[in-house]
């Protein structure tokens, strides 16, 4: 990790002003989060170690792909800088704010407008992370073959491979993939956030919501339908809006938890046994 004396150094330059603090916010997923001060303005500064330089970098292509379409708010002020073998990753400092109900409305628009930026592929030119898991983009036309094999078998054999699942529930899961030609059929690919959780929306203001921290790819926006509703979810405007502006298609219900499953079966091989269970009850489903 890059010392003090070097980061103060190496954030003055980058960011064209003089450093006068720097507090450690969080650290996890092989980097650590910083608050920067500087005497003009603060900025967010995520800084990696060797081994988590491909992540923040993956990151960053991420914001820059969603904030290329106009349709989203991410970050301003955004920056990637190369230490050596270290990437930091610089952003405006957001002070959360509580949404209103103004702000979901504008996320579900937004979200929407997100989604209608297509492409004639599933998956992307580069891979990327979903935490720090890897993820797969290898391009595909075909939705039902991508999701299958780069999203659940790929989590499948990982948690075979972590001891999480055994040779029964291998099995039932290709049981399962039976029956996604059917279900996954007129898919059409959209640009994604690919992690959309409340943690990942923060409000710059009461009714300007920005995305941080996506997976980004060419995929099903079910996705991150599903995901947003895991996890506490989001309130009902927000769907509302999202469906006023780009209504889903007829059989999303009936998608919904298949989608969940891949952000479950992740959180199995990153957080341990708690997440068998609602893994194991959505696999049965669909057996």
């Amino acid at each position: 990790m890059i010392h003090s004396a070097q980061l103060f150094e190496t954030l003055t330059g980058s960011l064209g002003e003089e450093v006068v603090e720097v507090q450690q916010l969080s650290s996890g997923m092989g980097s650590i989060l910083y608050r920067i001060t500087c005497r003009r303005s603060q900025y967010f500064a995520k800084v990696s170690n060797v081994d988590s330089a491909f992540i923040v970098d993956a990151e960053y292509r991420g914001l820059k792909l969603l904030g290329s379409t106009g349709s989203v708010h991410i970050p301003a002020s955004l920056k990637l800088t190369t230490q050596g073998s270290i990437k930091i990753l610089t952003m405006e400092f957001i002070q959360k704010v509580n949404p209103s109900h103004e702000g979901w409305q504008n996320l579900g628009e937004s979200l929407a407008n997100l989604h209608r930026y297509g492409s004639d592929h599933f998956g992307d030119v580069e891979d990327n992370y979903l935490g720090e898991l890897p993820q797969s983009n290898t391009s595909n036309r075909d939705w039902a073959a991508f999701y299958r094999d780069q999203r659940i078998h790929a989590q499948v054999m990982m948690a075979k491979r972590n001891g999480y699942l055994g040779m029964d529930e291998v099995a039932l899961a290709e049981m399962m993939y039976r029956r996604f030609d059917g279900l996954f059929k007129h898919i059409t690919p959209s640009l994604i956030h690919g992690d959309l959780w409340n943690g990942n929306v923060v409000f710059r203001e009461a009714s300007e919501p920005v995305l941080i921290d996506p997976s980004a790819y060419f995929g099903d926006r079910e996705l991150d339908l599903a995901m947003s509703r895991l996890f506490g979810g989001f309130p009902n405007t927000f769907y509302k809006t999202y469906e006023a502006n780009f209504p889903l298609y007829p059989g999303w219900e009936e998608r919904l938890p298949l989608y969940q499953l891949y952000y479950l079966l992740v959180h199995l091989n990153l957080f341990g046994r708690a997440y068998y269970s609602p893994v194991m009850r959505i696999i049965s489903r669909y057996v």
